[in-house]
């Protein structure tokens, strides 16, 4: 008996520390504006020595302009990242639902789409109202930028030291609204805290092998 328990001790320690000591990776940062939630994402490095990947989805599936019901029949025309360094080079990799249905290039936005101004500032424009994309979508939309910095920089990962931009229209292409919001770039794989369930497990495990430890003295 004294063994089984032992072994049930043992075996309940090692699976608690294990979920314990498992990193947790926040390189994910979320906002909510105008009903929709942008994710962005550092990826980590790209081809090239300067080069770095930044995922931005915007989940348009609660889109009301800030109040009201949900919106469909508006567009998502542009869509832009500053990740806080001298941006020298921008490229799509991912754009719904074809990169070519976009064009990249420096700067932010304005009521127009992407306005060619500010370095720190990646862009994406849909080439089209056709090319952009429907608010109210189930389905979130993703872009992918592959960033060229100046040489000796790197994104900036400083607590809200990084922004987004992105711009609505209406079917017909005429400006609606736009958010600017600053934002936390997680640097990629960035280990976090034990969570609060996995300190609390490995706790109760080893209070429970205390006793069991003292009851067969």
């Amino acid at each position: 008996m004294w063994c089984l328990l032992a072994r049930q001790s043992a075996s309940l320690l090692w699976a608690v520390a294990f979920v314990a000591s498992a990193p947790v990776y926040a390189d994910s940062y979320s906002i909510t504006d105008l009903g929709s939630v942008y994710t962005v994402k550092d990826l980590g490095p790209g081809a090239g020595t300067h080069d770095y990947i930044i995922s931005v989805t915007i989940d348009t599936s609660g889109f009301n302009n800030g109040s009201g019901p949900l919106i469909t029949t508006d567009r998502v025309e542009a869509v832009a990242i500053n990740v806080n360094a001298t941006v020298i080079k921008v490229a799509p990799l991912l754009a719904p639902p074809n990169p070519l249905n976009w064009t990249a290039q420096l700067g932010g936005t304005n009521s127009g789409g992407c306005d060619g101004t500010g370095k720190p500032f990646a862009c994406a424009q849909a080439n089209s109202v056709a090319d952009s994309l429907a608010t109210g979508s189930l389905t979130p939309y993703t872009f992918q930028f592959d960033i060229t910095l100046g040489a000796g920089t790197t994104p900036d990962f400083g607590s809200l030291a990084d922004h987004i931009k992105v711009v609505y229209t209406d079917s017909s292409g005429n400006f609606v609204n736009q958010i600017s919001d600053n934002i936390t770039l997680e640097p990629r794989n960035t280990p976090q805290v034990p969570e609060p369930t996995s300190v609390l497990l490995l706790g109760t495990a080893l209070i429970f092998a205390g006793k069991l430890m003292k009851s067969r003295l």
